[in-house]
């Protein structure tokens, strides 16, 4: 294998497969990167048996093979390289990496260990940019649940419903759901069979894990990504970009029945003044409950955000808001708060709370009524 290619290329796909070869006492060959050279493309390959990925970088490929090796060792090697130009050549079981001023040798991984990614071809479930695809993940992750007691509750649940789809993540004491509608995103020649393949599934559980590296991965890139689901596998897949997960096994609960139908109190305030005033209570709050106070004030037209705690002292600020109902005081954790809140893209926000024990709503406000982000927070219940 000789190869001949930019650094830049090769660096942007090394800090993708960077965390899925994370080192790996007990099996080596999983913190490899695996090249393959054929007759016109080179592709990096990385997997920790849980989630594979693969990458076509562009260059020139002056001779075809394969070879593995450590990838935290390549990473930091190309990263010491400050020529734009690079060669790469098999040599051995290794590869030898060459510029006009650097000569570096590399020893590598048996390649016959290095386990098979499998490739999902077919089923697709949905066509969308991969960055509003990372994006709608991102909104959602941070209400996953981290223990894997519950394997369906600790990844992200996504339903699709003709051209709308859901995705949806709780951990028992807050939810986020992520609405995106697939627009403009179809090649009307091959409409027939992809609705073909739609219909096979309309939903699945994404695992946690695959859900943060498909946030990292896929978050600034603006092709078009298409996500393939089989049996018990699922796959990103971009214009270069390849990642092959397993999916939960499971069903996931009927969450549409906790949101609220109706409400006794409707707020209507800035975002940005709720989180700043959160922030502040944070730094007073208790630090084993993170508990904040939340009330609201129709006669004030007004919320006030306080906190006490033994050990730092106490705070209260009021900020002006729209308020229709019933005067309201709730107790929240001020990390739920905030994690929901800063993943609101709008500037005011519309909160709905029917009594103080049941959960309370959290939207941007839309004047047009029409949501893609809505997000639930159980208050805390005082003692």
């Amino acid at each position: 294998m000789e190869i001949i290619c930019l650094k830049e290329y090769l660096k942007q796909a090394l800090f993708i497969l960077s965390r899925i070869s994370s080192k790996n006492t007990t099996l080596p060959v999983l913190s490899s990167v695996y090249f393959k050279a054929d007759k016109s493309l080179l592709t990096l390959k990385a997997t920790n048996l849980e989630i594979g990925v693969s990458v076509d970088v562009r260059g020139s490929i002056l001779k075809k093979g394969n070879v593995a090796v450590s990838g935290q060792i390549l990473t930091n090697a190309i990263e010491g390289i400050d020529e734009k130009k690079i060669t790469i050549k098999k040599k051995g079981q290794g590869i030898q990496i060459k510029t006009k001023k650097c000569n570096t040798q590399i020893k590598g991984i048996e390649t016959t260990d290095f386990p098979l990614i499998p490739q999902v071809k077919t089923g697709l479930f949905l066509k969308i940019k991969a960055s509003l695809l990372a994006q709608a993940f991102s909104q959602v992750v941070s209400s996953m649940a981290i223990s894997n007691m519950r394997p369906d509750l600790a990844g992200v649940f996504i339903k699709k419903t003709g051209k709308t789809v859901k995705f949806v993540a709780t951990d028992g004491f807050r939810l986020s759901e992520k609405t995106v509608f697939q627009t403009g995103v179809r090649d009307s020649k091959k409409e027939e069979n992809e609705n073909k393949d739609q219909d096979k599934t309309n939903s699945i559980i994404v695992p946690g894990k695959t859900a943060q590296e498909i946030v990292r991965i896929f978050n600034k890139k603006n092709e078009i990504a298409e996500l393939l689901v089989e049996e018990s596998q699922m796959a990103v897949k971009s214009a270069n970009i390849y990642l092959v997960s397993r999916v939960v096994d499971g069903n996931y609960p009927d969450y549409t029945q906790i949101i609220p139908k109706e409400y006794k109190t409707r707020i209507i305030l800035n975002k940005n003044e709720l989180l700043n005033a959160s922030k502040l209570a944070a730094l007073f709050s208790d630090s084993e409950s993170s508990d904040i106070f939340f009330e609201a004030s129709p006669e004030k037209k007004s919320v006030k955000i306080s906190a006490q705690s033994k050990n730092t002292g106490q705070v209260s600020k009021e900020i002006k808001a729209k308020i229709q109902g019933n005067k309201v005081k709730v107790v929240l954790n001020h990390r739920y708060l905030i994690d929901g809140v800063n993943n609101i893209n709008r500037d005011d926000l519309e909160i709905s709370i029917n009594q103080a024990s049941l959960p309370i709503l959290i939207k941007g406000f839309n004047k047009k009524q029409t949501q893609d982000y809505l997000y639930l927070i159980s208050p805390i219940k005082q003692q």
